[in-house]
């Protein structure tokens, strides 16, 4: 048992070292830079969340899903490839960030550990028998289901990414030294986004 204390230590350790890293990268990518930025804001928390220009974005708007490089256009608009949206068009926002890559591999390699030990543990108990397999068979059980789940998640987010629905997020646009961007909708490369009928 006293093997089992120090897996359990080590995989504690791992999981916590990996948490603090998480949150180091989330904060050096909500730090502003000197390139414009989408801005995420929690509705309920107030919490925001930087996307800056040049980042690979999904964006759902007028029912359409738009797939591509994040350029700012103006304080009300911004491209996303070949496309110039409306942020009021917008519904949702998919972005794989570094942070979101790191957590989806923390899940992952936690849920491979811990659907590994469960496993261990219902093979243990099958081959002791008594009252020590039972015991072993009722802790291995739940570990094992936790790490599939670990593991779905971790796939999850490693192939979704983090998503702001407008229902729960307000977007602007943050433009540095305050300065507004001209509005050169009529003037851009991009086309703009049809608006879908109804």
């Amino acid at each position: 048992m006293s093997s089992l204390n120090q897996f359990l230590k080590a995989l504690t350790f791992v999981i916590l070292s990996l948490t603090c890293f998480n949150a180091n990268i989330q904060a050096q990518e909500n730090k502003s830079s000197e390139k414009a930025y989408l801005e995420a804001t929690k509705i309920k928390t107030g919490s925001s969340r930087l996307l800056s220009e040049g980042n690979k974005l999904k964006v759902n708007a007028n029912g359409v899903l738009y797939k591509g490089v994040l350029k700012i256009i103006d304080q009300e608009h911004i491209g996303i490839g070949d496309h110039v949206l409306a942020l009021s068009d917008i519904t949702k926002i998919r972005f794989k960030s570094t942070g979101s890559k790191v957590a989806g591999g923390i899940a992952l390699g936690a849920g491979a550990g811990l659907a590994t030990l469960g496993s261990l543990f219902i093979y243990a108990g099958i081959t002791e028998g008594g009252f020590g397999g039972f015991f072993l068979l009722v802790l291995g059980y739940p570990i094992t289901v936790v790490g599939i789940l670990a593991v779905t998640t971790g796939v999850i987010i490693l192939c979704t990414g983090k998503k702001y629905k407008s229902s729960k997020y307000k977007y602007s646009v943050s433009i540095p030294g305050n300065k507004i961007a001209p509005n050169t909708l009529n003037e851009s490369p991009w086309q703009e986004a049809p608006k879908q009928v109804k």
